[in-house]
């Protein structure tokens, strides 16, 4: 079974010991051997005697026999060395081979009956290590050690190694048995070895399934700070000479001795370690990966070292096995990706456990947080690199299936620390050999099973996960997680704003998310369907743009952990979509009803909309003007209301608080004064054309040819007539203010004609936008008029006065008293640049959205994450009484809501950890309306806060983004059409 690879694994403990053995067999002639006691047959039997080890450059042919016949005797001086093979040729049937063996190794009956204690236990891992090293320090020994690991790895199904290597001195030997290697020697002789590892499975056609080795620098967590920093300068300097290798760093050591320091204690050097990397490096190259939780965590300080590694920032937990007595901790692990290395059996060695049945690690992976299998010393236990572990873990288990060992196979490959090109070429090769496995099992089994009916191909690859599929869903995940992450700290109150450059070189300042998500250039289909979701967004409820994508983005997030757990993306996403559904049920039953009369429930809608824009300082400015604009449009009876009949003229000039609600219609263009016209009317009737008052051209086929001065004078003389005519016609229709529509190909209306109509006294407003017809006609009763022949009284409109205002600098016409009033409503925004204006008309047009939200579905629920908090609950106990995979969803999507909260905290500058479990307290006891309060920075009633919102922006939020993720689930493959 390929089983990725191996990232918890010491050195010196993981080539299995007979391989040992036969290279120190090689290099016997060369290797003394010492005993705390003479290895007479009585010590042999009782264990007394402590063996160690070391290079000499007496070979076996000049050594002393008679030394070496003493050691068998009561005459032997304890600590005097002898050579290893006159030793072991004194004793027949290798039985000081069986003795040496039974050094280096921890037996069933040492775990469970000998040494019943864990002080015990660490105390046969102490002298297991001494004996190893002893044989370790010598260079061709070493040189071989590393290539038979790298090829007992391969053929045990382990691809890649991230191996923890202990140099604590510098005691090594050289081919010469000269004690002068330095740790740089070391890994220069192991880099060697793996070398030639590689030449023998090239060899052997096995390359394939080597993904290469990387080394985690260790040193012991008993030695002073001092000593610490000493290994961690030598660790940085090692890296500089090897950044391929080199690749993390970690403490070592019986972490709950009472000679062991806490990770607390090194704090201050831990920090400089990585402040120096980043100095130098300008990032942290040589990430912790610490070794946490090998305890019982029963309370004592030892326990702190969980907290302490996450909050350091490690890449991976050692071991972890007390993480499961922590849930806010597994919580943290699941959204930093922290995995947990978990070594089953060697922590029932330890008598952690008393078994696997018993061990967390089913629990961590049913709680969603990253897992791999590893055995951090399998020759001390006598056990192959990997493949025991798995078959414990599969035999002790019956929840334990085939996808199950291929997610933690996978997760040894996705958390290793390996750089992403690598990586990712890595990942691609480990599914082809996984899909290869399954090929495998599927013709043992067709085998076991007999012929098979006519027309079934056991080949085919309906048999098999596909890698195409997978690979295409996640690159779908990758991309719209991306944009969810981009816009995620514009979330809330204290969200963070966004300067954007469009391509015609406009500056916008903005938190808004659609506004955010539509001027950015996004190539990558399933990024622009998040893209899209924010618009859909904005036009369904207005408010909720960036929430309903980062939350999008979390769900994401969670049916990628289920993907990795082998369940089928049709099931993630239909249990999604039900989760949705009994979201917006409970959201509902908990929703608070509203009256269109109501007008501060409306305000207070209005206002925490506004709270999360830059002009949130002008709320009360803005949020009583969104409003009045909405009632003035809507009645009880009233099930929406279109905006698109609200129009919001910008002026620059003055500030935000000059901004105002025009009793009527304004317009932004000015009034015509140039040949002397009015700019203020009584009684004003409205015409509205759509010709141009100008002098008649020509087709572009045709021209006139002018002989004489007088046939010029004659046309002059026409084209005056021609234009007083149409003017005395405007005025007979008792026309006395006349737009004009903006013309693309020629003046709208000329100088001569502004003078005939200055001297009829009709006031002039020209250059109307042509989206701006349909309002200007629905608000003043006036019918666009396209001909001069049709321009009559019966299509003007009537409007009590039209002046034109000069405010802060700005002119502006306002049309006030009109005959039907109550169909249409203008607002004026002010401000002092257009970037204020632009970002003040996107928080109006939000908040807007928001009173019309409550017009459709007159119900506001609490803001500041209770909504979320509640719903998560709610899931999470409903998931409890489901079976199978759903339950399993239920849970993923009950997670994932908790990101709103969890952002708006962070954003705000608070502990979310702190925040959320304050929160799932609170509501736990049932005050439903407990959220965040970002300006307070703690936990309060939201709802006696004002902060509320309408229970649309959440419902729509979570519809949409269920569905879009749904539908993100079941896509396969990319197809490019013509």
């Amino acid at each position: 079974m390929p089983k990725g690879g191996l990232l918890h694994a010491h050195t010196d403990a993981t080539l299995p010991l007979n391989d040992v053995f036969d290279i120190v067999h090689k290099y016997g002639a060369n290797i003394e051997i010492c005993s705390t006691h003479p290895l007479t047959a009585e010590n042999l039997d009782t264990g007394h005697a402590k063996l160690q080890f070391r290079p000499t450059k007496v070979p076996t042919t000049e050594a002393s026999t008679e030394t070496a016949a003493s050691m068998l005797t009561n005459d032997y001086e304890p600590g005097m060395w002898c050579n290893y093979h006159q030793i072991s040729a004194l004793f027949k049937d290798n039985k000081l081979d069986d003795y040496i063996h039974a050094q280096m190794l921890i037996s069933a009956k040492e775990c469970y009956v000998t040494h019943n204690t864990m002080g015990k236990i660490w105390s046969k891992f102490s002298n297991c290590f001494s004996v190893l090293a002893g044989l370790l320090s010598y260079e061709p020994i070493w040189e071989e050690y590393a290539k038979r690991l790298v090829l007992n790895c391969v053929d045990d199904g382990v691809g890649y190694l991230e191996t923890r290597l202990l140099m604590i001195t510098e005691l090594f030997y050289d081919i010469e048995c000269n004690l002068r290697l330095t740790r740089r020697d070391t890994v220069l002789i192991l880099l060697r070895g793996i070398e030639a590892a590689k030449h023998t499975l090239q060899e052997q056609g096995k390359i394939e399934q080597f993904y290469g080795l990387k080394i985690i620098y260790c040193t012991l967590r008993f030695l002073k700070p001092e000593e610490i920093w000493s290994s961690m300068m030598i660790c940085l300097d090692l890296y500089k000479e090897f950044p391929d290798l080199i690749k993390g760093f970690d403490l070592v050591g019986h972490e709950d001795s009472s000679e062991a320091y806490t990770l607390k204690a090194y704090l201050p050097i831990l920090l400089r370690f990585q402040e120096l990397q980043v100095e130098e490096f300008g990032d942290i190259k040589v990430p912790f990966v610490f070794h946490a939780g090998e305890t019982l965590g029963d309370g004592s300080p030892v326990d702190e070292n969980l907290y302490d590694a996450l909050l350091l920032g490690t890449r991976r937990i050692g071991h972890g096995y007390s993480l499961y007595k922590h849930p806010e901790l597994m919580k943290m692990c699941k959204e930093r990706g922290v995995l947990v290395e978990s070594c089953p059996i060697s922590n029932e060695v330890l008598r952690l456990t008393g078994g696997i049945g018993n061990h967390p690690v089913a629990a961590l992976i049913n709680h969603g947080v990253p897992v791999s299998l590893s055995s951090d010393d399998p020759a001390i236990f006598q056990n192959p690199i990997l493949s025991y572990d798995f078959y414990t873990l599969l035999n002790h288990s019956t929840k334990t299936n085939l996808a199950t060992l291929k997610v933690l196979a996978r997760n040894s490959l996705t958390h290793s620390l390996m750089e992403n090109p690598m990586k990712e070429r890595v990942m691609r090769k480990w599914e082809q050999h996984w899909d290869e496995y399954l090929d495998w099992i599927v013709n043992i089994m067709a085998q076991v099973a007999g012929p098979q009916p006519a027309g079934v191909d056991v080949n085919s690859s309906s048999f098999k996960d596909k890698g195409k599929p997978m690979e295409v869903r996640l690159s779908n995940m990758t991309a719209a997680k991306t944009i969810s992450s981009v816009v995620r700290s514009s979330l809330g109150p204290r969200g963070l704003d966004k300067m954007i450059q469009t391509s015609n070189g406009e500056v916008i300042v903005t938190n808004d998310g659609a506004t955010i998500l539509n001027h950015m250039a996004v190539l990558h289909p399933a990024a622009r369907m998040l893209v899209e979701l924010s618009k859909a967004q904005d036009v369904e409820a207005g408010d909720g743009t960036t929430s309903v994508v980062v939350l999008a983005g979390s769900l994401l997030g969670a049916a990628e952990k289920m993907l990795n757990k082998g369940i089928h993306p049709t099931i993630i996403a239909e249990s999604f979509q039900a989760a949705a559904a009994k979201a917006v049920q409970v959201l509902e039953e908990i929703s608070i009803p509203v009256q269109l009369d109501d007008r501060d429930a409306l305000l207070r809608a209005a206002t925490t909309s506004l709270n999360s824009k830059i002009v949130s300082q002008y709320s009360n400015v803005l949020a009583p003007i969104a409003v009045d604009a909405v009632k003035k449009l809507a009645n009880e009876e009233s099930t929406n209301v279109d905006l698109r009949n609200i129009r919001t003229v910008k002026k620059v000039g003055g500030t935000i608080d000059d901004t105002e609600l025009v009793d009527g219609l304004a317009l932004e263009q000015p009034v015509v004064t140039s040949a002397g016209g009015p700019t203020r009317i009584e009684k004003a009737k409205i015409g509205l054309i759509q010709f141009q008052l100008s002098s008649p051209k020509p087709d572009m086929d045709n021209k006139i040819v002018v002989n004489d001065y007088r046939q010029m004078d004659k046309i002059l003389k026409e084209e005056r007539q021609y234009l007083l005519n149409m003017c005395k016609k405007i005025k007979k229709s008792g026309c006395n203010v006349l737009l004009v529509q903006k013309s693309i190909l020629r003046d709208a209306v000329n100088d001569l004609s502004l003078h005939f109509l200055s001297k009829l006294k009709i006031m002039v407003v020209k250059d109307i936008e042509r989206d701006e017809i349909d309002f200007i006609s629905k608000s003043t009763g006036c019918k666009p008029i396209a001909d001069i022949e049709h321009f009559t009284e019966d299509k003007l409109g009537q409007a009590e006065l039209i002046d034109e205002v000069h405010k802060n600098g700005a002119k502006f016409v306002k049309v006030s008293g009109l005959k039907n009033p109550g169909k249409t409503v203008s607002i004026l925004c002010t401000g002092a640049n257009n970037l204020v204006l632009e970002e003040s008309q996107r928080s109006l047009h939000d908040a807007l959205c928001v009173v019309r939200c409550l017009v459709k579905k007159r119900f506001l629920i609490a803001g500041g994450g209770a909504p979320e908090i509640h719903i998560s609950r709610k899931l999470s106990e409903i998931a409890q009484g489901l079976k199978g995979m759903e339950s399993y969803c239920f849970s993923a999507f009950s997670e994932a809501l908790e990101v709103i909260p969890t952002t708006l905290a962070e954003n705000a500058g608070l502990n979310p950890i702190a925040i959320v479990t304050e929160l799932r307290n609170r509501h736990a006891k049932g005050e439903v309306t407990t959220g965040i309060n970002v300006r307070k920075g703690l936990v309060s009633d939201i709802k006696q806060e004002n902060v509320l919102q309408p229970l649309i922006v959440t419902t729509n939020a979570l519809e949409q983004a269920t569905e879009t993720v749904s539908l993100l689930l079941r896509i396969d493959d990319y197809s490019i059409s013509r």
